[in-house]
């Protein structure tokens, strides 16, 4: 049975092919067919559960067949590869995309079948293990399954050649350390276990059944990229590689063991940041995320212009020293751990304001960060300067474009110029912000910050309170740790208030209400349990839930509330200016404070900025410019009209 498919790709030249066969183990394992584990598969894995499961599903199986004629067969799952499917080819070669667990311990327990057949029996069931030129010539290098690079000594000795698996040969040639041929091991052993007491007419009727009725469907394809697409569709419930696992096995795998040994704290290093998401913190990429990004590499077609980056640096040792390693120290600096980098006391603090915007809602700055830590790695000033500038604009685009896509577009740009060219134009030039951008960026932080971006308002009050605190960044980095805020909004924003309520005097009439309740003035970072005790209460109630004891509050800005006996407009007005002017200094922002509004919220009346790319080519698509003046293109830039479907008692 075959059939097969084929979807065009961008390219009128080019079209991707999937053809799909149901196979038989002894034919997929014919003489002309030789699988290649890429060096991007994890791990060989399978310890003696899923060996046992196999083992009984198929043996099971071979006696039932022995009983109902036709024989129904054993599906043993989906398998995918990568190189040619003619099957008049003299030898098709192909990688493994999906199925190496299966394939390699199917290999093992034909080896074990072979190893313990009777003399005459083995040379054919070692032809599903070697191709061989003819039968009775064992002694070949040329196997139908060639693991990764790493573990492919170790099954020859330990598992393909003949005779291997009949003596625990395996133990003295394992690495130290190399889980996947302890594993290989494991299953070796399971299965002579298992082979050895059965009567040879036993075995025979395993291996019959499982060369001719244990089927797979496999897939076929010739681009390696859509391929690693369809495993990553057809894994989802599992664990599917990453973009990290591709890189680190094509970059590391092909290494010598000495060179492998010197890389490995760079891994290690990279390795403490793939954390899982924390409560209050958005979830951050890793270091080969950004490796991609900084290296242009397209996300769609990740593993061919690895191997093509690779290529063009003259191999993986080349590579991993040219741009892995000099990559991955620059990162490991924007993690704030400088001891691999010779950086200075400013520029440390510099990115740890950075890091503050990744935890919360922006790391696409990391790629631009990380090349100009290469670039200006011999002059603090210009490193300085530049992440000054970088910081600045990070947070503009933050604020006004919240899409994803639409910021990581702007630093595409800002990548492709500095690889453009040797030197690189001044960043107050690079990072350029005109009036217009300027002012729609006051106008959104001073009366709508708490809807500019997911995460971005927390971001911006943890800066404005080191400003006023006058503690490193780093305290409050180590905050952020430990403790998961929200913004709480002093005086409540939801449009009905009990009639009662103590907020209906002290600011009276629903639209002057809005108009203050979305002011940078009346937001402050609080603890997330005690935000969601405040709800709508009085002021005095909720001051009383800000402050339960006598401790000052860890944030600056929240502590200061603590001496105020009430919340009026002329005391938000009041933090609204001096806010606001904080937030001028810090991020260097010109034009006038907006003011409080009389009617809110006035933010429909604010459109989208149009934050201006950098020039680094003459061609300039306005339409593609983060921060379009279209908001009606931009679901995200619904925040700049009134909100009427949120519900009206939301807590604060």
């Amino acid at each position: 049975m075959q059939n097969g498919g084929a979807a065009n790709c961008d390219s009128p030249s080019m079209s991707y092919t999937l053809k799909s066969e149901d196979t038989a183990i002894g034919r997929l394992l014919s003489g002309h067919s030789a699988f290649q584990i890429p060096a991007f598969q994890r791990d060989y894995s399978w310890r003696e559960e899923q060996a046992d499961r196999l083992l009984d599903d198929i043996i099971a199986a071979a006696e039932n067949a022995a009983e109902v004629q036709p024989a129904l067969p054993l599906f043993l799952g989906t398998m995918l590869f990568v190189g040619s499917d003619d099957p008049e080819a003299s030898v098709r070669t192909s990688i493994v995309v999906d199925g190496q667990q299966r394939l390699l311990t199917l290999t093992i327990l034909i080896a074990v079948l072979r190893d313990f057949a009777p003399l005459e029996e083995q040379p054919e069931l070692h032809r599903r293990i070697a191709l061989l030129p003819g039968v009775g010539r064992l002694q070949t290098d040329t196997f139908h399954v060639t693991p990764r690079e790493a573990d492919a000594a170790f099954f020859r000795r330990a598992i393909q050649r003949p005779g291997a698996t009949r003596s625990p040969r395996g133990r003295p040639v394992l690495e130290p350390g190399n889980e996947a041929q302890s594993n290989m091991e494991e299953i070796r052993s399971f299965f002579v276990r298992r082979i050895r007491p059965m009567s040879a007419e036993r075995r025979a009727g395993i291996a019959e059944f499982l060369f001719e009725s244990c089927r797979v469907l496999t897939l076929w394809t010739h681009d390696i990229d859509y391929a690693h697409g369809i495993f990553l569709s057809i894994n989802k419930p599992g664990l599917p590689l990453t973009e990290e696992d591709v890189i680190l096995a094509e970059v590391i795998g092909p290494l010598h063991a000495e060179q492998r040994r010197r890389y490995q704290p760079i891994i290690a290093q990279m390795s403490r940041y793939r954390e899982p998401r924390k409560a209050g913190r958005r979830q951050g990429k890793t270091f080969f995320t950004h490796l991609g990004l900084a290296q242009e590499w397209s996300n769609d077609r990740m593993i061919t212009q690895l191997r093509r980056a690779v290529a063009r640096a003259g191999g993986p040792q080349r590579f991993a020293q040219s741009i892995f390693e000099p990559m991955a120290d620059a990162y490991v600096v924007t993690r704030g751990r400088e001891d691999g980098h010779n950086t200075m006391r400013e520029a440390g603090e510099l990115l740890g304001r950075l890091r503050v915007l990744e935890r919360f809602c922006d790391d696409e700055w990391v790629p631009v960060a990380m090349l100009a830590l290469i670039r200006f790695k011999e002059d603090q000033t210009a490193l300085c300067a530049f992440l000054k500038a970088l910081d600045r604009y990070a947070l503009a685009l933050s604020v006004l474009r919240p899409i994803q896509s639409e910021r990581r577009a702007s630093y595409r740009r800002i990548i492709a110029e500095l690889h453009a060219s040797d030197s690189v134009r001044d960043p107050e030039s690079l990072f350029a912000l005109d009036d217009h951008q300027q002012a729609a960026l006051l106008r959104r932080a001073a009366l709508r910050l708490k809807d500019a971006a997911n995460g971005a308002s927390k971001a911006i009050l943890i800066r404005l309170d080191a400003h006023f605190s006058g503690l490193p960044i780093s305290h409050y980095l180590g905050l952020l740790e430990n403790t998961a805020y929200t913004v709480e909004h002093v005086l409540p924003k939801g449009e009905r208030l009990a009639r009662a309520s103590g907020w209906n005097q002290a600011f009276p009439g629903a639209e002057n209400r809005q108009a203050c309740a979305w002011s940078i003035g009346n937001l402050l970072l609080m603890e997330e349990s005690r935000n969601a005790d405040a709800r709508q209460h009085d002021f005095r109630a909720k001051h009383d839930i800000y402050f339960p004891d006598a401790e000052a509050h860890a944030l600056h800005l929240t502590e200061e509330f603590r001496s105020l006996e009430d919340w009026t407009r002329a005391t938000l007005e009041a933090r609204h200016i001096r806010l606001m002017e904080a937030f001028k200094t810090i991020w260097r922002i010109d034009g006038p404070i907006p003011e409080l509004p009389e009617r809110g919220p006035s933010i429909q009346r604010i459109r989208a900025a149009r934050v201006r790319l950098p020039q680094a080519n003459a061609e300039y698509d306005e339409d593609t410019a983060v921060g379009d003046d279209t908001a009606e293109h931009d679901p995200q830039t619904s925040a700049d009209r009134p909100d009427t479907t949120r519900p009206s008692s939301d807590n604060s």
